[in-house]
């Protein structure tokens, strides 16, 4: 059996692969249609939330006119575009972290300490999916640096767009609280989710540039292996 860890803290016995082992047998799979899926879905949620809440704002001063029938409909389309689109960025972007982690030990890169799965889970841990997913994401960036080896990777810098995707999203998600505390009041829930789907807008925009570079720098790393 082999002893070695791929997934433990960096240290003197991990700068290296696993003795008589690849991977796993685990292989590189390139990214890209991944990334195009999720960045469709996460940009098609926000759509949506936008919509939904610029609805909301719309049905002030015509309680009981045709034009609140008509914001009524656009509310309900939108909030169940909301819904299914939410659900396919949880999968969708679930998907693309799983495999660009699970892209790592392909690509030569040992001894990291998230696993594919727990780089997904962390997103669903209370409390402490405040900080792990940022942890995660930051690790598959240093660890799919094309220009750095086995020994240095953990040295890697980071990228600016991952502290600009994790402040906007937590503070989107911050600010959808005070929405759903005020959903009594459709003008105050309207114009608090405008502003929750401004730092929405911002950790989308993030979040598309982070995969698409991710995949990119995945794909000059692979084209380096003997």
């Amino acid at each position: 059996m082999n002893p070695h860890n791929p997934y433990a803290a960096p240290g003197t016995d991990t700068l290296g692969p696993p003795q008589g082992g690849d991977g796993d047998g685990e292989r590189y799979v390139p990214l890209a249609s991944r990334a195009l899926l999720a960045s469709v879905a996460v940009c098609a949620e926000t759509f949506f939330g936008v919509v939904m809440h610029l609805g909301q704002l719309s049905m002030v001063g015509h309680a009981g006119s045709r034009a609140a029938d008509g914001g009524t409909l656009i509310i309900g389309l939108a909030g169940l575009g909301l819904l299914i689109t939410l659900i396919a960025s949880v999968i969708l972007v679930g998907v693309w972290i799983h495999r660009a982690a699970s892209n790592l030990r392909p690509l030569g890169r040992y001894g990291m300490s998230f696993s594919p799965a727990s780089c997904v889970g962390s997103f669903f841990i209370p409390v402490a999916s405040l900080w792990m997913p940022l942890q995660g994401m930051r690790e598959i960036w240093r660890a799919s640096d094309p220009n750095a080896n086995q020994a240095e990777w953990i040295f890697a810098p980071t990228s600016p767009l991952l502290s600009v995707w994790w402040a906007a999203w937590i503070s989107s998600q911050l600010v959808a609280w005070g929405a759903f505390l005020a959903k009594g009041d459709p003008v105050s829930a309207g114009a608090i989710g405008l502003a929750s789907d401004a730092f929405k807008v911002a950790a989308a925009t993030a979040l598309v540039l982070l995969m698409r570079r991710i995949g990119a720098r995945q794909v000059q790393a692979a084209s380096r292996l003997p």
